[in-house]
């Protein structure tokens, strides 16, 4: 079953600039739309892995303006926001725009999270995740995400080697059967229910496992040459979506919007 098409234009790049003042893509990452207690406006975040901004102090996010054409908003190191908990791999930030009727980019509603007890949520059920390819420089360029497909394989799971503040933590993480690649480390993943079609957000994609293989290289020129090489091993991690929600509803990221609300009304 296909996914609705709205759902990669919810993805945007994380990028950061070199010395030369060259772009270059760090991760994937999400918008998120979260309502205020009146439902009488939106408040607007970008949500990535925190092993993806960590540490990074020129980041932007890449986004797609109104006349197609590729824009840059720039994100200070003190807007990102991240649990204190350092194994939980969540990071966000509110962003400075307005998603509306004529933005190219939509806001995926925090409604649509999946619940804490993942409920009505089994083993087996299809997975979608969305992000950057970034093999294709040409994807990149003029953002365009790459959606890729798996199913859940393990939920809840305790102890599961992430990446975290300062390397790599024993974390609660659900696992996937997919094959992620470099550079989807903080898009979204959505979960199906085979029976009605509807798509909600599991987490968003931590990493992937590796493993090692020896390889044997042979040819007349050259004595034979054994090696190890690491090899995708066909599991996702993924950081559940409670910790986005959990990040959301922090006191002070509550008391900035309760400050944005007061100011606008």
């Amino acid at each position: 079953m296909s996914i609705p098409s709205d759902l990669t234009r919810v993805v945007a790049f994380a990028c950061t600039r070199d010395d030369n003042e060259k772009v270059k893509t760090i991760g994937s990452g999400f918008i998120i739309a979260l309502p205020s207690v009146n439902q009488r406006m939106l408040h607007f975040y970008y949500a990535t892995a925190a092993h993806v901004v960590d540490g990074v102090n020129n980041i932007s996010i890449q986004v797609t303006g109104t006349s197609n054409t590729v824009e840059y908003i720039e994100i200070n190191r003190s807007e990102w926001c991240f649990l204190k908990d350092t194994s939980v791999d969540v990071a966000i930030a509110p962003l400075p725009i307005t998603i509306d009727d004529t933005s190219y980019h939509k806001a995926y509603v925090i409604e649509n999270f999946i619940d804490d007890d993942c409920k009505n949520l089994y083993l087996g059920d299809p997975v979608y995740f969305i992000g950057l390819l970034s093999i294709i420089e040409a994807m990149r360029q003029n953002n365009i995400p790459m959606v890729r497909y798996g199913t859940v394989g393990a939920l809840n799971q305790c102890d599961v080697p992430v990446m975290g503040h300062g390397g790599v933590k024993m974390a609660n993480a659900h696992l996937i059967d997919c094959r992620s690649a470099k550079g989807f480390s903080g898009a979204p993943c959505f979960v199906q229910n085979p029976a009605n079609g509807r798509t909600r957000l599991l987490g968003l994609v931590s990493g992937h496992f590796d493993e090692s293989a020896a390889v044997n290289f042979r040819g007349s020129e050259v004595a034979d040459i054994s090696a190890t090489v690491s090899m995708n091993a066909g599991v996702g991690v993924i950081t559940p979506a409670k910790y986005l929600k959990e990040l959301l509803m922090d006191p002070h990221l509550v008391e900035q919007r309760r400050l944005n609300e007061y100011r606008l009304t």
